[in-house]
């Protein structure tokens, strides 16, 4: 049976890029919103200096017009500005998303990191402890042909997500009907392999989360 996904969204505020592409970050927000179901729940954050949630209050909101109206409201109004600091959503996110059946937090912008942990290994390295105790997965959405395509997907990777790039516009509904699919895939996690004495250098590609197929 499908699981509603409980979904934080969290969208690049930073000062980095022009207003083109902060219209298209709006934009492709709008497109996951709309891509979910009734039956979902959802969270807005913010990211610049620090993460900031700006819709609801607390926990998720259901989805509907009114929420998603209200939260794209708050979202216009934020004000941009400050520098990127990635590895600040990963608490603020997962924060929401306890107890959650299909947990998932979408990052939306270029990926690039401008204070705070600048580099990938820093970055997948706070990742992976702040999803050590949760079964959440990391979506990334590249928005713009700058953003740091090779460090999202990296992050979703790690995150047991998947990456998508958006470009234009005219490309928002469709990558975010395909994103809203894939959150709602089946997923294994906090998947654990014991194979036995004599194997003490294991190597791990994933965060113990393995979706179907």
């Amino acid at each position: 049976d499908d699981v509603p996904a409980e979904v934080v969204v969290v969208v690049d505020t930073s000062a980095g890029g022009d207003d083109t592409s902060r219209q298209l970050q709006l934009a492709t927000a709008e497109a996951i919103l709309r891509a979910l179901s009734a039956e979902d729940r959802f969270a807005l954050v913010s990211l610049d200096v620090e993460a900031k949630v700006l819709y609801p209050s607390e926990g998720l909101a259901a989805v509907g017009e009114d929420e998603i109206t209200s939260a794209l409201e708050r979202l216009a109004d934020h004000s941009t500005g400050g520098a990127t600091d990635l590895a600040t959503f990963f608490d603020v996110a997962l924060g929401r998303l306890h107890d959650a059946r299909q947990p998932a937090v979408i990052y939306v912008g270029d990926g690039h990191a401008t204070s705070g942990d600048l580099t990938g290994d820093q970055l997948r390295e706070g990742l992976r402890r702040a999803l050590s105790t949760s079964p959440a997965r990391l979506f990334t959405v590249g928005v713009g042909s700058d953003a740091s395509h090779t460090l999202l997907e990296e992050l979703a990777r790690t995150g047991g997500g998947q990456s998508f790039r958006i470009d234009e516009a005219s490309e928002a509904t469709e990558r975010a009907l395909r994103l809203a699919a894939v959150i709602k895939t089946p997923t294994i996690t906090s998947l654990e392999l014991d194979l036995g004495p004599g194997h003490d250098d294991v190597f791990v590609s994933g965060g113990g989360k393995v979706s179907r197929g």
